[in-house]
């Protein structure tokens, strides 16, 4: 090998990029031409291999490039789509993480995932509270779930606005009141946020108190335009929670009934009472019921801020405190049934401001006095204080109730006598004042209340002879009067009461002898006397 051969070798195998021997072998077979050509040993070999070699290394380079730039084009959309919270991947992987937390059953919220949403109108957003908006970023939040559940529904760009808002409300309570735990064999369960139903076909509410021969009747929960106009459950197991304020958007909702339900909450944390940011359904909701909920607290004054409310049922709770006297502010109620709970003090005065009040139900409480305004209540029907605490006595404007049917006062503390006012009470027809500590006489006007059925007055401390009126009362199918200290002797008038069924008058003070002319009563069947 001579020293050109060495030095080509050299510079071949010694440039970037070399590729195999065959570069030597192509420059030796030049190096004879280079020589005759330019006259200098080895040169164009050389520098031809460095060429060869060089757009190689381009190549590679090239290749290397490309590829960065596409790696780089990667991780800049990946970033993208990792902060973008309304891709679909987001929200598919939202929704997932939503359904496992709560453990929501398949068959309720079956989220339907690669949803197009370019041709889907958000803009309802814009109407939601915002403390509503705030409340969707939190993934916790009943909001947030039910968002989510609505961008997967298929059916989404074929609602209307309201159509939209309804739905994302309803969700929102589905998500409040625990929705994925409840039992889904209840038919007041298992239709809830189903994509294929619409939105009031999710709601099954049997009212009894419309049904005929004790059979089923689904009560329409929903207008003619389609608004939720009834929200009620009734011993619904897993059904606990509170009242979201998205409530309020349901602009048409006339009736809440959560009655039946183990709801164990305060009064003012269920319906949200105590939340600053909540908008009630002032100009729609007409019934609020809730009763034997096992609901505790306090009925809050702001509670009168259901100014539109026409019935207001409480009763069979654990409620205590009083009565607030800004109740009196609902003036359209027609009825307050808050019987059988823990409540005291003074029944407010401001109750008199209610004139449209036909049903005051009061029973089983702790109050300790009724207010003469209760004469204001000239609509009222039904008067319903016994088993209270009631010390003071029966106010002379009771009379003024002439459109009374039902009047129950027993088993309290009273003081005085049965007022003479009571005769003015026309159309009454049930009059209890068993065991409330009455005295005096029982007044003659009883007569003029011609309508009564029944008058249950034993227990007491009444005294002096009955009033020959109660002759009169030939509707009464019910007389006692045991327990008493009345005196003289038993009228003959009773006799004329053909339609007395039931007389007690034993345990009294009474001369003489029972008449004939009562045991001659052809529809009596139980009589009770000391003779």
């Amino acid at each position: 090998m001579n020293a050109s051969e060495d030095d080509g070798n050299n510079n071949t195998n010694n440039t970037p990029c070399s590729g195999n021997n065959d570069n030597t072998a192509v420059g030796d077979e030049n190096t004879t031409t280079n020589n005759e050509n330019y006259g200098r040993k080895d040169l164009l070999p050389v520098s031809r291999n460095w060429i060869r070699a060089l757009f190689g290394c381009g190549l590679v380079l090239v290749l290397i490039l490309v590829l960065a730039v596409i790696v780089t084009l990667v991780v800049v959309v990946a970033g993208d789509n990792d902060n973008d919270g309304t891709t679909d991947d987001t929200t598919t992987t939202a929704t997932a993480t939503a359904t496992t937390t709560t453990d929501v059953p398949t068959t309720n919220v079956d989220v339907v995932v690669g949803v197009p949403f370019d041709d889907v109108d958000f803009s309802f957003l814009a109407d939601l509270d915002g403390s509503t908006l705030l409340a969707m970023d939190d993934p916790l939040s009943s909001q947030y779930q039910a968002y989510q559940w609505l961008r997967g529904d298929p059916n989404l760009h074929e609602y209307q606005t309201s159509q939209k808002i309804q739905r994302f409300v309803l969700a929102t309570f589905f998500y409040s009141f625990n929705g994925p735990n409840w039992k889904l064999t209840d038919p007041q369960a298992k239709n809830w946020l189903s994509y294929d139903l619409n939105e009031c076909d999710w709601i099954y509410y049997n009212n009894n108190n419309s049904n005929n021969n004790n059979q089923e009747k689904q009560t329409a929960v929903c207008d003619e335009n389609g608004n939720v106009v009834v929200l009620a459950f009734t011993q619904l197991s897993g059904f606990r929670g509170s009242l979201p304020q998205e409530i309020s958007l349901l602009s048409n909702l006339h009736e809440i009934d959560f009655s039946n339900n183990v709801l164990v909450g305060d009064l003012e944390v269920v319906f949200s009472l105590n939340d600053p940011n909540w908008i009630p359904m002032t100009s729609s909701l007409q019934v609020l019921a809730c009763t034997r909920c096992r609901l505790e607290g306090t009925i809050p004054s702001t509670i009168a801020q259901f100014n539109q409310l026409r019935q207001l049922s409480l009763q069979n709770n654990d409620l205590t405190g009083e009565l607030p006297s800004e109740i009196g502010l609902m003036t359209q109620l027609t009825t307050i049934e808050v019987g059988s709970n823990q409540l005291s003090g003074p029944v407010p005065s401001t109750i008199g401001q209610m004139v449209q009040l036909e049903r005051l139900g009061l029973t089983e409480n702790k109050f300790t006095m009724v207010p003469s305004e209760l004469g204001n209540l000239q609509q009222l029907r039904y008067l319903l204080v016994e088993r209270n605490s009631i010390v003071s006595s029966i106010p002379t404007e009771i009379g003024q109730l002439k459109q009374l049917l039902v009047w129950n006062i027993e088993s309290n503390n009273l003081s005085g006598s049965i007022p003479t006012e009571v005769g003015s009470m026309t159309s009454l027809q049930t009059l209890y004042l068993n065991n409330c500590g009455l005295r005096g006489t029982l007044p003659s006007e009883v007569g003029q209340m011609t309508q009564l059925q029944q008058l249950l007055a034993s227990l007491n401390s009444l005294s002096g002879s009955l009033p020959t009126t109660l002759g009169a009362l030939t509707l009464l199918s019910v007389l006692e009067l045991a327990v008493n200290a009345f005196t003289s002797t038993i009228p003959t008038e009773l006799g004329l009461l053909s339609q007395l069924i039931q007389l007690d008058l034993q345990n009294n003070l009474w001369t003489g002898n029972l008449p004939s002319e009562i045991i001659a009563l052809p529809l009596l069947e139980v009589l009770k006397t000391d003779f």
